[in-house]
């Protein structure tokens, strides 16, 4: 007994001895510029809202902040004319949330070219809206994935055929899911989500499926890749996942016509426009 006694005290010993603080040297990261450009369009209404978020972020452990942008504008490149240049006004000082009012029908017909000015740097993107498909049904289910209190909701839509779709689903709460017709197209298909919760009898589920392009598909893909769970298309993007905002400082289309020169200073976030169908379901 009085060896092991012995023994043990040798064993606390060493290891106290090998504890020494170590200061970690992080990285320095230059802030940048975080912008939620997802514009959701109803085609059944006659003007449509378009909101735009900007943040920013700092060190590496710091928080992400709202951006006060220089200015924010979306110009129609297919008809250039009356209202084909619109600057999004910022909601409230300080809040990041820039919005205006377009008319839908050119939201959904035209192609859209957004600009943002920000900190003597300059921001571009380009795109045109994407059609989806409308929600054919939700079911609340019966099934259970990893826990016992989880919520078994059952997507079923339609796709339509001879065409290339690609489709994201809004949950709630930072909740997204991507989705390609490789395998259903043309054809009405069902599939199942789960909540990581149970939900009480009365309460509204409400799911939203966008039409999106291949570049958008692959970058939410990675996005999920890259976190745990929800992630949300613009909560905290990875700086290792480019978005389709290039930074347009130098260009000048005569004599540079690409940012190769300085091909880390670039903005987070993504610029799309997307048809969207809504459906909601109460819990019985």
């Amino acid at each position: 007994m009085k060896r092991l006694i012995f023994l043990l005290a040798i064993i606390a010993l060493v290891w106290s001895s090998c504890q020494e603080v170590i200061t970690v040297e992080l990285p320095d990261q230059e802030p940048k510029l975080i912008v939620d450009a997802l514009i959701r369009i109803d085609t059944t209404q006659n003007t449509t809202v378009v909101s735009v978020q900007a943040r920013q972020t700092s060190d590496f452990f710091g928080s992400i902040t709202p951006a006060t942008l220089d200015q924010i504008t979306m110009s129609n490149l297919d008809n250039p004319g009356n209202n084909a240049n619109q600057v999004l006004l910022e909601t409230e000082p300080g809040s990041g949330i820039y919005q205006q009012i377009f008319s839908t029908q050119q939201l959904a017909e035209d192609r859209w070219f957004l600009q943002i000015d920000y900190r003597g740097e300059l921001y571009v993107a380009e795109s045109r809206m994407q059609y989806s498909v409308p929600i054919d049904q939700l079911t609340i289910g019966d099934g259970s994935l990893f826990s016992e209190e989880s919520t078994e909701l059952l997507v079923r839509y339609t796709d339509i055929g001879d065409r290339e779709d690609f489709y994201l689903f809004d949950y709630g709460n930072g909740d997204f899911f991507a989705s390609e017709d490789v395998f259903y197209d043309g054809q009405q298909f069902e599939f199942s989500y789960f909540y990581d919760q149970e939900f009480n009898p009365g309460d509204t589920l409400t799911v939203s499926i966008m039409g999106i392009d291949r570049d958008f598909f692959n970058y939410m893909n990675l996005l999920r890749e890259q976190s745990e769970g929800g992630f949300g298309p613009f909560a905290s993007p990875a700086v290792s996942v480019r978005g389709n905002l290039i930074n347009a400082t130098d260009i000048d289309n005569n004599n540079n016509y690409n940012n190769v020169n300085n091909p880390d200073n670039y903005a987070l976030g993504y610029f799309t426009i997307v048809q969207e169908y809504r459906e909601s379901i109460i819990v019985e």
